[in-house]
């Protein structure tokens, strides 16, 4: 009967601690993807900032040299009908650049936004995977503990028998 508990102890203890390694190896797993993501939103955020800088010192050049990119005034500072051809494609070339540049920026920060939101799922899901661990280990504790008491009374009681044959 004792060696039956014992059997069956040792058989929740073994299943608790692979419960255990299992919930130790998603943590690990989560924390590694959250370092990926946090290194991709520090990427992202570069990109933004730099991209910022960019449209930050075109706008000033604008304004210090006073030249407007209109297609009005490629056309009227044209000296020929192929110089103004040419201005105008000049600035659909700056206009659609500057607007590829504004797209590109929207999609970063929103995909800042998305990363960010992962990554605060897969730190709850560390939380709570935590807190799963924390829970099997309690019982994991006192099973160890009846186990270990079983055991010694195992030993006891086969010492004593051992000691009642031997006289």
């Amino acid at each position: 009967a004792t060696e039956d508990k014992i059997a069956k102890l040792e058989a929740e203890i073994a299943d608790i601690q692979a419960d255990a390694q299992e919930l130790q190896a998603q943590q690990d797993k989560l924390n590694t993807e959250i370092a990926e993501l946090d290194v991709q939103i520090s990427d992202l955020t570069s990109r933004i900032a730099k991209r910022n800088e960019a449209l930050e010192e075109q706008a000033r050049n604008v304004q210090v040299s006073g030249q407007e990119t209109s297609v009005l005034n490629a056309i009227l500072e044209a000296e020929s009908f192929s110089d103004a051809i040419s201005r105008i494609q000049s600035v659909n070339t700056m206009v659609q650049a500057n607007n590829d540049m504004m797209k590109q920026q929207e999609k970063d920060k929103e995909d800042v936004v998305s990363k960010q939101d992962a990554t605060k799922a897969k730190s709850e899901e560390v939380m709570q995977a935590q807190v799963e661990l924390e829970q099997k280990l309690v019982p994991l504790s006192a099973s160890q503990l009846e186990l270990d008491v079983l055991k010694a009374d195992l030993e006891l009681q086969k010492a004593t028998e051992q000691g009642n044959i031997e006289q």
